[in-house]
């Protein structure tokens, strides 16, 4: 099992421990009942860094008006990827949270886990909304002025920056409540403490009755994400959700404090879906097998949903169509979701030192990008587009993760929001 030693004998004829892992082919079965599951860790980060990418290529696919930088004639690759990545990414991010939270659960008990999503989601999200939406209200009035894309009131003209940023957040009413990308918090806080104090509650006062139903839906879950077919199984109940959206797609709940049911139904049912693979690890072992099948499968659904989505922004849609976008959009979903795990756990299970430091750093690089993204969008609005997208990741990732190295890793404030500093 990984954690026991060996050794091996350096050049002057000395013994050297090393991993069980480094000497004999990984064990997959040891690696889903370990304390730490590095592969998961990594594709939680790698949900959250995508994000950025996501976002800064909003300038290159978003129409004047829809963001803060946008242009008359949209990439169609960077479209497809936007498309794509916005099918499943946010849905997977929630999986995980909720694998990783029955983990939590059964190891510390939900108190303990109730207070740690308090403090490191709930009180974060409190004390980062205002001063983020400042920044990123500064950064998007500064970019759509620099790109033309944005015009002002002859009287807010003379006003700074920072002036008309204040005065828009002032103008918001209860519970129109821009959240931009801290949305996440909100819903994440909602769902980790209302699942666990439902759950609490039904043992507690229903404790025959819920012991029947969660073991029921254990085995049904566990029984369905086995299957061949689990991605169309859990696309079925998206399905009709996506097909009541306007675009066939769940759209970012940022808009304001009011919950939007699609959203959180979807979101709680990916919540739900992690706890069912937590309890059974062998279902890792499964997705191993299938991810790169689920993958490419994926990409087929992806670039059909991409396509139907061309011909409803050009007025060709019909009502048959739309239908088929939100199928092609829920497979999708449920592809990639369980392709990505499987190939995460299949390829990035042995632990590693860069995987170990993006995962601790996500969460960081993640609430501070926005505003970097937009205002880089704006300066680098008349660049070529591989010279402007280039500059802005480099410029976003090298700051947050100078930022994360230097002032808030091993600073009280790292430990807020990863817990307690671990070396690597």
């Amino acid at each position: 099992m990984i954690g026991q030693h060996t050794s091996r004998v350096a050049p002057d004829g000395r013994l050297l421990p090393i991993m069980e892992a480094e000497a004999k082919p990984l064990d997959l079965g040891d690696v889903a009942a370990s304390p730490r599951l590095h592969a998961l860790d990594g594709l939680r980060a790698a949900a959250l860094l995508t994000g950025v990418v996501f976002h800064a290529l909003f300038a290159y696919v978003m129409r004047p008006g829809e963001w803060a930088v946008g242009t008359n004639e949209p990439n169609l690759w960077l479209g497809w990827f936007v498309h794509y990545t916005h099918a499943f990414r946010m849905q997977l991010f929630f999986l995980l949270a909720g694998f990783f939270a029955a983990r939590v659960v059964a190891r510390r008990g939900a108190g303990a886990y109730v207070r740690d999503r308090v403090i490191r989601i709930g009180l974060v999200f409190v004390v980062l909304l205002y001063p983020m939406k400042l920044l990123i209200n500064i950064a998007w009035i500064g970019a759509g002025l620099a790109s033309g894309g944005l015009s002002v009131a002859s009287d807010a003209a003379q006003l700074s920056l920072a002036a008309e940023a204040i005065d828009a957040i002032r103008t918001e009413v209860w519970p129109d409540i821009r959240l931009f990308h801290l949305w996440f918090l909100y819903i994440l806080l909602i769902l980790s403490v209302g699942f666990v104090a439902v759950r609490w509650a039904a043992y507690r006062w229903l404790p025959r009755l819920s012991a029947v139903i969660g073991k029921a839906a254990m085995r049904v879950g566990s029984a369905v994400c086995a299957s061949r077919l689990a991605p169309l199984w859990l696309a079925l109940p998206v399905l009709p959700i996506l097909a009541r959206t306007p675009r066939a797609v769940l759209d970012a709940p940022d808009r304001g404090f009011a919950l939007e049911p699609y959203a959180l139904i979807v979101y709680g049912l990916s919540f739900l879906l992690g706890w069912v693979l937590s309890r059974d690890p062998k279902l890792l072992r499964v997705l191993a097998q299938r991810g790169r099948v689920f993958l490419l499968l994926s990409l087929v659904t992806g670039s059909l949903g991409f396509g139907l989505d061309i011909q409803r922004v050009a007025g060709m849609g019909l009502p048959e169509t739309h239908l088929l976008a939100a199928f092609a959009n829920a497979l999708t979903l449920s592809l990639a979701g369980l392709g990505w795990i499987g190939f995460f756990f299949a390829t990035f299970s042995r632990p590693s030192r860069v995987m170990r430091y993006l995962a601790d750093s996500s969460y960081w690089v993640y609430l501070a990008h926005l505003p970097l993204v937009v205002a880089l969008q704006g300066w680098t609005a008349d660049w070529p587009l591989v010279l402007g997208l280039t500059t802005n990741l480099a410029v976003t990732f090298g700051a947050a993760l100078s930022s994360y190295h230097w002032l808030v890793r091993a600073t009280p404030f790292g430990s807020w929001l990863n817990g307690r500093a671990r070396s690597l």
